[in-house]
């Protein structure tokens, strides 16, 4: 299987969580290590939730905050 240096999503937040984490620790496994997911959440549809659940499988950087949207980099341990 191909494995990427860097995933960039802007994720479905909308769907389930059960998807949306499908798809964001589906993740891992198409990553190199140290390899980097970037995402763009909306504030208001539970940035900080899936902050703290992906600190779990990744090392979280928020690397840009507005009043509407955080840009998100996890990268893989």
């Amino acid at each position: 299987m191909k494995k990427y240096d860097y995933i960039i999503t802007n994720s479905p937040i909308r769907v389930s969580k059960k998807i949306l984490y499908q798809i964001l620790f589906g993740a891992k496994e198409y990553l190199v290590d140290n390899g980097e997911l970037w995402l763009v959440v909306n504030k208001n549809q539970g940035a900080k939730s899936i902050i703290k659940n992906l600190e779990k499988e990744y090392n979280v950087n928020i690397v840009c905050k507005s009043k509407v949207f955080f840009i998100i980099c996890a990268r893989n341990n």
